[in-house]
């Protein structure tokens, strides 16, 4: 597996020797029992205050009829913010109409 720091804009680091403080929601929507979040996250080296990067992240926290569930969609460089933004979009539209069919049948 490769150990260096960063692969790519989105993939900061590889190992478990980080931590991740997110930071401002850009935008949030509840859709039925399900939560999608577009936030920006910064990334530390793990037990140090060494900033690796920052990015944004789609996020969706679902119920699983115990228990809310936190899945990380995906992740964009935060030079990517309006693309970002744009899948969010794209992705809640969707939700909105599964759970609009879902009501109909």
């Amino acid at each position: 597996m490769d150990k260096s720091l960063t692969k790519n804009d989105t993939d900061l680091m590889l190992n478990d020797g980080r931590e991740i403080e997110p930071g401002e929601t850009i935008m949030n929507v509840e859709v039925q029992h399900s939560v999608f979040t577009l936030v920006e996250e910064e990334v530390y080296r793990k037990d140090s205050n060494e900033l690796l990067g920052s990015r944004i992240s789609l996020q969706r926290k679902s119920w699983n009829g115990r228990k809310f569930v936190t899945v990380v969609a995906k992740h964009f460089p935060m030079s990517d913010r309006n693309l970002a933004i744009h899948e969010f979009m794209t992705l809640v539209n969707w939700a909105i109409l599964e759970e609009a069919q879902s009501k109909l049948v």
